[in-house]
């Protein structure tokens, strides 16, 4: 166990010298404050206070936001299984099991970091008007359910659907948008890790991008549609985002709900975990000296 945690902890020792990292975080930061900041402007525009997690559920359910989160986590876990110097050594003296195991504690701190950065820095910027009561703040419903805001019709980046706020707690939609977010990012780094295993490094990321435009041709069709339906079914986003499954019950059952969308990511991410140890089992160790991602 300690020489996994080891192993574990020099990746992200990586994240302070490298500036892909640093620039993805910042950019990160930014599309947070871009799609947080009309939320709040709308509330304050009617003077009402919003529930801590709000601006949180909200801005992730922009698919545009959803969207461009997804891609920056795709490129923050591109070169997974990290590959740093000395590395022939380390597998010399843990093992391809014991280094792989490294590679999945890595991804799954990761990628709840990432979500636990998200929604923390979406409540700080939310509590000086904020109220911790477990029900909808009046700015939202209004929102939601006319579509006018205090700014005018249109002017928000991102509305909670009113899916959620019908059959939603604020408290349920946070943890289930959490969670998706956490599987769906978990998803992203076992499938990078299979990829990336034998393959060039780019793949990966190549196919990830390609997963996530189909869920953009979802809506070139109709809700409910044969082919949208199909298409959702195919899209790690839809099932890695809680918003999108505001469209369960227009296809009378047709898709994946959010319980089983989060059984999907997960037993995909097992999948692809499971394979990679298989492969590496089969492979001679001097492939896998591939070098880092950012050298």
């Amino acid at each position: 166990m300690r020489y996994i945690r080891g192993v574990c902890r020099l990746s992200f020792l990586r994240w302070k010298t490298s500036l892909r990292i640093i620039m993805l975080l910042t950019v990160l930061t930014v599309l947070q404050v871009m799609y947080a900041l009309p939320y709040m402007q709308n509330a304050a525009g009617y003077e009402y206070p919003l529930h801590i997690f709000e601006t949180y559920i909200a801005v992730f359910s922009s698919a545009h936001a959803s969207f461009l989160i997804s891609i920056i986590v795709v490129f923050i876990l591109a070169d997974v299984p990290i590959r740093y110097k000395g590395f022939d050594l380390a597998l010399t003296r843990g093992g391809l099991g014991k280094w792989l195991a490294a590679q999945w504690l890595y991804i799954t701190i990761c990628a709840f970091v990432l979500c636990a950065v998200i929604l923390v820095f979406n409540v700080l910027i939310s509590a000086p008007n904020a109220y911790l009561s477990n029900e909808w703040s009046l700015a939202t419903m209004i929102s939601s359910n006319s579509g006018k805001t205090s700014l005018g019709f249109g002017q928000l980046f991102s509305v909670i659907p009113k899916y959620i706020i019908n059959n939603d707690l604020p408290l349920s939609a946070m943890v289930y948008t959490f969670l998706l977010q956490f599987m769906l990012f978990c998803f992203y780094g076992t499938l990078a890790v299979f990829v990336n295993l034998r393959s060039s490094r780019i793949i990966a990321p190549a196919i990830l991008m390609v997963l996530n435009a189909i869920h953009w041709l979802t809506h070139m069709f109709i809700p409910g549609d044969d082919a949208f339906i199909v298409l959702s079914w195919l899209s790690p986003l839809y099932h890695g985002t809680y918003s999108e499954h505001q469209f369960y019950t227009i296809s009378e059952g047709g898709m994946a709900n959010a319980a089983v969308s989060g059984l999907i990511l997960l037993i995909l991410s097992i999948v692809f975990a499971v394979g990679s140890h298989i492969f590496v089992r089969r492979s001679d160790i001097l492939n896998f000296s591939g070098g880092d991602f950012d050298e």
